[in-house]
């Protein structure tokens, strides 16, 4: 038995009109005027373009807080401050090496040799100053305060990084 186009389709209009008798079709308009639904039309495209025309660095910013805030409260508490020193470092270095690679990725093939190095150098001499600040304040190498106060003090230092290299990758990705 074949069933022609007109009938399939009326088939599929009374199976239509079925489901949405029975609620399975349920409109997302909850009851809302032509006009109404334009207000919420335009409203929700004006989020999709705010939330579109974020930067990489308010983005890291609003990701980054949280986790800043509920590390800082540990570390303020003076309960298990050194392993929340420490996550707080890993935090960032994990955000840093992301922008990094984003920049990175922006960047001409011969700036990248100059880039790399740049960072690398930078890192280097910045730790060499937290290293000498801390020995200086009488804290030896190896003692928990230094561990604590360095990993803290480092956690500081990417996150600096970190929001100058995303505030770069948006200015490249212009």
């Amino acid at each position: 038995m074949k069933i022609n186009i007109t009938s399939k389709k009326r088939i599929v209009l009374l199976a239509l009109f079925a489901m949405m008798s029975c609620g399975g079709a349920k409109s997302s308009d909850n009851g809302l005027n032509t006009e109404e639904k334009k207000e919420v039309e335009t409203s929700q495209g004006e989020t999709a373009t705010k939330k579109e025309s974020k930067s990489y660095e308010e983005e890291l910013k609003e990701r980054m807080d949280p986790i800043e805030a509920k590390l800082n409260k540990i570390i303020e508490s003076g309960e298990n401050m050194l392993s929340a020193s420490f996550e707080l470092d890993e935090k960032w270095k994990a955000e840093y090496e992301k922008v990094y690679n984003l920049v990175l990725s922006k960047v001409s093939g011969s700036e990248k040799s100059n880039f790399e190095t740049k960072e690398k150098e930078w890192f280097e001499k910045e730790e060499e100053k937290i290293k000498k600040e801390l020995l200086d304040d009488g804290l030896s190498e190896g003692d928990r305060d230094y561990e604590m106060l360095f990993a803290s003090h480092r956690a500081g230092l990417v996150k600096k990084r970190a929001m100058e290299l995303a505030q770069k990758y948006d200015e490249l990705s212009k």
